[in-house]
């Protein structure tokens, strides 16, 4: 360095301060050039990212939304179907809608509705990474809302099993007859929480960004408290808000699989 200082000292002072300004230009370019590559690197990485999140994103809001298509096909309730579910629900002052002779038409079959329920729910767990803030909350809701028919399936299921009952044909009537009577008087709550998500969906699909993911909350007062996101969409429904009536009606089917099963009483 000395030595370089010495060369310079003997040279003219426009010559020197010419070198010295050259010197001071490539090692501020050579500085610049390294803190402008780690940043572009980082921000092409991050695209590169949230281009393949959003490609991953766009096939699995298709198939999402198909399920919810299957979930909207309808069917109509027939007159012998209706005269037995109709005095049931009548009996425990649950009214019905004017759009109840039309319901889901997953609620047609046990089976096809619990599968239905099973396959949502693994589609759904192993997808979430990929949903968005407010089409992850509705498909939670959904997720929820499903859960109730499927657990009304397991309570006669149960009561079957530990009355060493065989669901034959008749007990397996009985039990069709079961889901029919909750679709009637819930698929239409149903399908509204269907077509929350569909709408979820489709703005999702038409604003494709991630800004707006948050990170998901899994706290109890997301789920439980009273005030919280879960229950303040759940709590008003006719699915919670009827729970005791819905019950009795889950039990009277239980009597009535009981008689089909060939028990008088216990």
């Amino acid at each position: 360095m000395q030595r370089l200082s010495d060369v310079l000292n003997t040279l003219p002072s426009y010559i020197g301060e010419g070198i010295m300004e050259l010197l001071i230009m490539i090692t501020g370019g050579l500085i610049l050039g390294y803190i402008t590559s780690k940043y572009l690197y980082k921000i092409n990485e991050l695209n590169r990212v949230e281009g393949w999140l959003l490609e991953k994103r766009i096939p699995i809001y298709e198939e999402l939304f198909k399920y919810t298509e299957q979930m909207m096909e309808l069917c109509m309730i027939t007159p012998a179907q209706f005269a037995i579910v109709v005095p049931v629900l009548e009996k425990y002052n649950l009214k019905l809608d004017e759009t109840a002779k039309q319901v889901s038409n997953l609620f047609m079959d046990p089976d096809k509705l619990t599968a239905s329920f099973l396959e949502f729910d693994k589609f759904a767990a192993q997808n979430r990474l990929f949903f968005d803030t407010q089409v992850a909350r509705e498909v939670l809701v959904l997720q929820n809302y499903y859960a109730i028919f499927r657990r009304m399936l397991v309570l006669f299921d149960e009561q079957m099993i530990d009355l060493k009952i065989d669901q034959k044909d008749k007990v397996k009537a009985v039990r069709g007859h079961l889901i029919v009577t909750i679709g009637v008087y819930l698929s239409n709550e149903f399908l509204q929480n269907v077509e929350k998500l569909q709408n979820a969906i489709r703005v999702s699909m038409n604003h494709l960004e991630l800004s707006h993911r948050t990170k998901p909350d899994y706290s109890y007062d997301f789920y439980q408290s009273e005030n919280g996101f879960m229950m303040t969409r759940l709590k008003d429904s006719k699915a919670l808000r009827n729970n005791i009536a819905l019950i009795e009606v889950i039990t009277e089917y239980i009597a009535m699989g009981m008689i089909a099963g060939g028990i008088k009483s216990i």
